[in-house]
């Protein structure tokens, strides 16, 4: 199904939301999707496997204690953006070249892409196929 796409000015916060109170007051764009389907069955493990479900088992709680292990997501909220502002105020003001951090990162990416492209190639076999 297609998302219906609603593009209104947004005149107050009702129903309560209080994420929504830095757009009052501003034109906003509304998208409202249906629920996702509900998920698949599980399969059935294959036939002649009869340790899948403890190697199931081992990967998730393998999957759990590395994301137990990653800092938290936190989106900042209204209150966190004057605090932002002002970092980012005392950045410009401290002389922080804008220039030369951007250039910085796409150099990093552009080491990155390049020492990951010749780890592909040492993957691969003499006769040039990947594995």
């Amino acid at each position: 199904m297609t998302p219906i796409r609603i593009r209104t000015r947004l005149e107050s916060d009702t129903p309560h939301l209080p994420t929504l109170a830095p757009f009052v007051g501003r034109e906003v764009e509304i998208v409202v999707t249906p629920d996702p389907a509900p998920a698949a069955a599980p399969a059935d493990p294959p036939a002649g496997d009869p340790d899948y479900w403890d190697r199931v088992h081992k990967l998730r709680e393998a999957a759990r204690a590395e994301l137990a292990r990653m800092p938290p997501i936190v989106f900042p909220g209204p209150a966190e953006w004057a605090a932002a502002e002002q970092a980012i105020r005392e950045l410009n003001d401290s002389g922080f070249d804008w220039d030369v951090y951007r250039r910085n990162r796409e150099l990093k990416q552009r080491q990155a892409e390049e020492e990951y492209r010749e780890w592909l190639e040492r993957q691969q076999p003499p006769g040039g196929e990947p594995s």
